[in-house]
């Protein structure tokens, strides 16, 4: 088999397997989440969510700097092994302290894959192919992020009724007003979703049988010279220029906005009095505009410039916030209103995902690729369960809280794009040429 063809299996193995992660990805962050809820004893968890996010991620950054020892297939075996025992143990007991553990183990298992995104399709796809490959993996992992959403809440209405002995319509209604429920219907509605979560289980088994064709070589994650692998050491130097801090601050900064307000949209469209099956549909609307605006992220980065698009976008975002986050006064047109602006919103902010991922895998060799991304991950990470802790304790201690956390954000995010601009705009806007990034890779590893 030649290289171009093996390249192409392996990027498409990926692909193939981060669109069933995606499905999965979005029943975690819709069904998983109001399932927490639903009971006393892990409410507080699902106000940690973005804790748990932030736990999975620096699990899995730290984890990363194994791939050059071992390569990227045990990960991409190991990771939806650990997602099925992670929401196995997550419906199997009541016990806080556990499912808060097994959660995070299923946030692992998914945010592995968003850890190895960028260093893997690196490895196997050139720098000419690399922007559309990057879009093609996200979109497809947000199409299947769509339809595990999209199908999840209707599932779960569809089994409240069964339980209940009622038709789906008037289940659907009345999750509109959950705080109503009566001890049985509250019953009822938690065991629903424990039946779409033990279904995600087995769903999750497809996941595996792409990656038995993967075919990787130990060049592929790792410099060999004349027949022997050299090792590289890890410097602090080695990421420490003042473009790629700068890039590291964009990143934290947007991740602690994101935070506050990304895992919790499937709790404030319930708390603005939007049924259960509706929540779950706009929620995956949302995945729709991700997959349609990603795709044509390539045309908008040729036009206007890589850090025009990650800064712009974000920009643009932040008015379709206010929207989200005055869906009350809407009235009866809250969901049109809500649903357009989480649907633009998101659109925008995941447009320029496939740069964001792909930029900094640019600056560094194929050895330094993995444990690069993992610090960028780590201080994701870190920023995300710092911010989870202290607006589970502050901000979402008041339901209020969550519609604060829409301003909070925007300001954020203006903050974020203004470090962006002035530090990177003029040198990183456009792409280097291939003899420039070549010439930047052996400066950076010059540097000491």
């Amino acid at each position: 088999m030649n290289e171009a063809k093996r390249h192409k299996i392996n990027s498409w193995v990926f692909i193939a397997v981060y669109i069933v992660l995606g499905v999965v990805s979005g029943v975690l962050m819709d069904t998983q989440i109001t399932y927490l809820d639903s009971m006393e004893s892990t409410k507080f968890i699902a106000a940690n969510m973005s804790t748990l996010i932030g736990l999975g991620t620096m699990a899995s950054s730290v984890f990363i700097l194994l791939v050059p020892k071992i390569g990227y297939k045990k990960f991409l075996l190991i990771s939806p092994l650990v997602v099925m025992l992670g929401i196995f143990l997550t419906v199997s007991s009541t016990n806080g302290y556990l499912v808060f553990a097994a959660a995070v183990m299923s946030m692992y298992g998914v945010c592995q894959y968003d850890v190895l995104l960028a260093p893997f399709m690196s490895a196997y796809c050139s720098e000419e192919k690399r922007t559309k490959m990057f879009s093609i993996v996200m979109y497809t992992n947000f199409a299947g992020m769509m339809c595990g959403t999209f199908f999840g809440g209707s599932i779960i209405a569809y089994r409240f009724a069964k339980r209940l002995g009622i038709d789906y319509a008037t289940a659907k209604h009345m999750t509109e007003s959950i705080s109503g429920f009566t001890a049985e219907m509250s019953k009822s509605y938690t065991l629903a979703h424990k039946d779409v979560l033990i279904g995600y289980i087995a769903f999750m088994v497809l996941a595996l049988i792409p990656v038995l064709f993967l075919k990787e070589k130990v060049e592929d994650y790792r410099t060999v010279t004349d027949g022997k692998t050299e090792k590289k050491k890890i410097k602090f130097s080695d990421i420490s220029n003042k473009h790629i801090l700068s890039f590291l601050l964009f990143i934290v900064l947007i991740r602690i906005g994101a935070a506050l307000i990304t895992p919790y949209f499937s709790l404030f469209l319930s708390k603005i009095g939007i049924d259960r099956a509706t929540t779950s549909n706009l929620v995956s609307y949302q995945y729709l505009a991700m997959v349609t605006f990603i795709a044509a992220s390539p045309i908008a980065v040729k036009k206007f410039g890589r850090i025009a698009c990650l800064g712009g976008l974000s920009i643009l975002s932040i008015p379709f916030m206010f929207i989200i986050a005055n869906g009350f006064a809407f009235g009866d047109h809250k969901v049109m209103y809500v649903g357009v602006a989480l649907f633009v919103r998101s659109g925008l902010m995941n447009m320029a995902q496939p740069v964001q991922q792909s930029l900094p895998m640019e600056l560094v060799s194929k050895d330094l690729r993995p444990a690069f991304n993992g610090v960028i991950f780590i201080l994701s990470g870190i920023a995300q369960t710092v911010t989870g802790i202290i607006a589970s304790k502050t901000l979402f201690a008041v339901d209020s809280g969550y519609t604060t956390a829409y301003y909070i954000t925007s300001v954020i995010y203006t903050v974020a794009v203004i470090v962006l601009v002035v530090s990177l705009f003029k040198k990183y806007n456009r792409p280097h040429t291939i003899e420039e990034d070549e010439q930047l890779v052996e400066a950076t590893e010059a540097i000491a």
